[in-house]
This record gives C-alpha cells, sequence and structure tokens, in this order.
C-alpha cells in the first residue's frame, strides 16, 4: 500500500459558477411512478401515478411509506433523465426526491453529475460532497469530486486566483481519499487506477509549485506503470504513459533547478533521457532536453534541436533554440546558418 502524503486544504470557498448559460439538452424523457411535475426543459412533462396524487401540494399529507415510495420513484425518474442526457430534468426530478429521502447518496450522486456536465460546477462540488458524506468509501464520488474542483479551479482563474488555488488545493486532498477508498477495495485494475490518480495530483501540485511532492507521485505512479508493463510488454498505452510520468517529472526538477550544473538539472536530463526510451518520438522532450544541454553540452543540445524540428517543423520555438546556439559558434558558416534559422523561427511565429 503506499503512503501518500500531500499539502491538502480542504477549506474551499464556494462561489456562484460564472457560467451563466450552461448547456441544456431537452432530450425527452418519459417518467412513471409520480404525478410531480417537473421544472425546466420538461415542465411539460407529467407521469402516471398508481396512488393517484394530483400535485406537489398533497406531498405534505402522505404518510412514511408513501414518501418513501414517491422518493424512490421521483430518484428513478432522475437517473433515467441522466442516462438520457436530459440533466436539467434530472436535476428536477432529484431535488424533489431528496427534499422527501435526504440520506439517498446515489441521488446527490448523481445530481452532482448532471450539474457537472452543465457546467455548473460550484453546485456539483457541493452535492458530490453530500455524496460522500453519507458514502465516505465511494470511490467514484471522490475522483468525480477531485475532477470537478479541477474545473471549478479552471474557471475561476480568471477572476480569482486565491479561490482557484484553495480549490486545486483541496482537490489534491480527494485524489488522496480517493486512492485510498481504492485501496480499500481492491480489483484487477487497482494498480492503474491508483497510478491514473497520481498522475492528477501530481499535475496540480506542479502547477502549485510542490515539485517535491509532485515528484514522489511520479515515481510511484512510475513504479505502477512499470509493474503492469512487465505483464503487458506490448501494452503501447502502458510505454506512452511512463514516458509522459518521466518527462513531468524531468520537468518538475528542471523548475527546481537554479543552475544548469546543479544536481537537479543533472536529474531533469536523466528523466527526459527515460522519458525518450519509452517514447522517442516525442519533439517536446528532445526540445527540453536540449534546454538544459546548451550550457553543458553544446553538441547533443544541438542534436536534439534538430530531432525536435525533424518531428515538429512547424513549432518556431524550436528554430529559435537552434539559431540562438549556432549564432553563438566560433564557425562563421554555422553562424550564417544559425541567423537563418532565426529568420526561419520569426516567419513561422508571424504565420500562427
Amino acid at each position: 500500500m503506499l503512503g501518500i502524503t500531500s499539502p491538502v486544504n480542504n477549506n474551499v470557498r464556494v462561489f456562484k459558477s460564472t457560467q451563466s448559460n450552461p448547456i441544456v439538452k431537452n432530450n425527452p424523457v418519459s417518467f412513471k411512478g409520480c404525478n410531480i411535475e417537473l421544472e425546466g426543459p420538461s415542465k411539460d412533462t407529467f407521469v402516471s401515478s398508481s396512488s393517484a396524487l394530483s400535485a406537489k401540494s398533497k406531498i405534505g399529507s402522505l404518510d412514511e411509506k408513501e414518501k418513501e415510495v414517491l422518493a424512490e420513484n421521483l430518484a428513478k425518474a432522475g437517473y433515467s433523465a441522466f442516462e438520457a442526457g436530459n440533466y436539467q430534468a434530472c436535476i428536477s426530478a432529484l431535488d424533489k426526491s431528496l427534499e422527501l429521502n435526504p440520506n439517498n447518496a446515489r441521488g446527490y450522486h448523481t445530481k452532482a453529475s448532471a450539474e457537472k456536465e452543465l457546467g455548473l460546477f460550484a453546485q456539483a462540488i457541493e452535492n458530490y460532497t453530500k455524496a460522500i458524506q453519507l458514502r465516505p468509501d465511494s470511490a467514484n464520488s471522490l475522483r468525480l469530486l477531485a475532477l470537478t474542483k479541477e474545473k471549478y479551479a479552471k474557471e475561476l482563474e480568471t477572476s480569482d486566483e486565491l479561490a482557484a488555488k484553495s480549490v486545486r488545493l483541496s482537490a489534491v486532498g480527494d485524489y488522496a481519499k480517493y486512492i485510498s477508498a481504492v485501496q480499500a477495495n481492491a480489483s484487477f485494475d487497482t494498480p492503474l487506477k491508483i497510478a491514473n490518480a497520481l498522475e492528477r495530483k501530481a499535475e496540480i501540485l506542479m502547477g502549485e509549485k510542490s515539485f517535491e511532492s509532485a515528484i514522489d507521485d511520479y515515481n510511484n505512479a512510475i513504479e505502477i506503470y512499470s509493474s503492469q508493463l512487465e505483464q503487458e510488454p506490448s501494452n503501447a498505452k502502458l510505454r506512452e504513459k511512463i514516458g509522459e510520468a518521466y518527462h513531468k517529472k524531468a520537468r518538475c526538477y528542471q523548475l527546481l533547478s537554479k543552475s544548469p550544473f546543479s544536481n537537479e538539472a543533472e536529474e531533469a536530463v536523466q528523466n527526459y533521457t527515460k522519458a525518450l526510451e519509452y517514447v522517442p518520438n516525442s519533439a517536446n522532450t528532445y526540445f527540453r532536453r536540449a534546454q538544459l544541454n546548451k550550457k553543458l553540452n553544446t553538441k547533443a543540445a544541438v542534436d536534439d534541436l534538430k530531432r525536435a524540428i525533424d518531428l515538429a517543423p512547424k513549432r518556431y520555438q524550436y528554430w529559435q533554440a537552434l539559431g540562438e546556439i549556432m549564432t553563438l559558434s566560433d564557425n562563421p558558416a554555422e553562424r550564417e546558418v544559425g541567423f537563418e534559422f532565426l529568420a526561419k523561427a520569426t516567419q513561422l511565429k508571424m504565420n500562427k
């Protein structure tokens, strides 16, 4: 079992979603088992009821058993609406169901998922949280809560970066809880679920400049993917995942490095090299390694940039980096070629 420790801030400030006009699907849905009018796109849709309830006003006169049945029927209507892509009708039905039965974890989870689909991230976070309070070991709710917080943080970035940071760090904690929940209910795909969550967590930590913690998560993810690759040596997707993890780990070391001669810079070069063993056609990895090598091993940097250009000839950054190195050459002919490369970079940049 992995020991996961990361900076966590679970005190998330909840804000109203900035998306004012979410896309709503208006797929027709037939609801059975209740006679409650649904708001939103399906407000003209009514459903039959064997108990002949005529309106929501009669709910208060129901006995507990009747309320239980009505809550269940409304919940089923909400689940059906979600499967049909009618998210507003889903929310409307589940709102009424949860009024009658506020202990339905699946109801909160499904309502949250519908809100997430509509871009109502703040509301979705609130309802995933309620679902988890009722069912703390729900790995799926924890995973979707973390993903929704990532989306919400992205939405908040332009208006409140401090709030966005708080939401992102809270998602780190949710991924850690998700990993624990998955470990507690192990199945054949548990290792890959854990590795994927470690990568998501590491990416957030990397964005928050918690590079050491991100490196730990990438190391754990690489270990899991490598173990899986031993069992499936021809699995190209696993090789790609390992290569990506090494690349991002290298990037963490690169951002930690204070100079091209530091231990972190050396670690970055080594990890970019490992990444290329698994993904040999990654132009960006050659480019990143060249950035580190240009002061330590100019020839290696030039070779890497030429390879990057071969793989992605329209990326002006690669031409520019190669031109900058070659214009410093002692050889006049190489300097001339360097100026040509800089001109090429300018042309590509202007044509973007």
